[in-house]
């Protein structure tokens, strides 16, 4: 029987996040986390003493930035032509992420886990 030649159809074992590394490329050190087809937006490090910014009367500075980024992201998203679907949530408090609630404080058990274990 003849050796033929073999054409990979799948992503190998970890390098499943190619993909997406190859595109952010850019942004990943500074503002972007991508994980598969989940991508997260770092937020700035400080509120900056709740500054306001003198061009944009009302709107403080982390908020700028916030938003900076996430034009940033979109931009690039644009031009590798993905689509953002409908649940996609920006500036948020907190999220719950398998069964942890990361917010600014940290990582913290999900409450909901916490009263299984106590059970």
């Amino acid at each position: 029987m003849p050796i033929r030649l073999v054409r990979n159809t799948r992503l190998l074992i970890r390098v499943t996040n190619s993909t997406i590394i190859f595109i952010f490329d850019k942004l990943i050190l500074t503002i972007v986390i991508p994980f598969i087809d989940n991508i997260s937006i770092k937020r700035p490090y400080t509120n900056y003493d709740r500054e306001e910014i003198l061009q944009f009367l009302g709107i403080r500075r982390f908020i700028f930035k916030y938003i900076y980024n996430i034009n940033r992201l979109l931009k690039v998203l644009e031009q590798v032509g993905t689509t953002i679907r409908e649940k996609s949530k920006f500036y948020i408090d907190s999220l719950d992420i398998v069964g942890f609630v990361c917010n600014s404080k940290g990582r913290e058990p999900s409450a909901s886990k916490v009263q299984k274990i106590l059970k």
